[in-house]
């Protein structure tokens, strides 16, 4: 499971802000990457990300959006994607196993 670099920033953009909030920022978001994408000399792109809104009829008060960057050679998005997920299945893997580590050592 993923650990939080800086937590109280986690917090900070968690916080929901309105749909029209949210396209703004992630249509700034797009174009400023993909600026930095060139400047940094970096060929293929498959970038994910989400934001938090105000949704008033979810019982939560709130959705998430997800968007998507991808650039380059197509060919080259499915193999970054497999990548990430490979990474994201082994921390998975190791966080399940200390949790059954820890449960055998638990008093029931």
């Amino acid at each position: 499971m993923s650990q939080y670099e800086n937590p109280k920033l986690y917090r900070k953009l968690s916080e929901p802000i309105t749909d029209e909030q949210a396209t703004e920022n992630l249509e700034r978001f797009h174009v400023e990457f993909r600026k930095l994408r060139e400047e940094c000399h970096v060929p293929n792109v498959a970038l994910i990300c989400s934001v938090n809104t105000i949704d008033e009829e979810s019982e939560t008060g709130e959705k998430t959006l997800a968007s998507t960057i991808m650039c380059g050679d197509r060919s080259a998005w499915s193999m970054l994607v497999a990548h990430l997920y490979g990474g994201i299945q082994e921390d998975l893997t190791n966080e399940l196993a200390r949790a059954m580590q820890a449960g055998k050592k638990s008093k029931r």
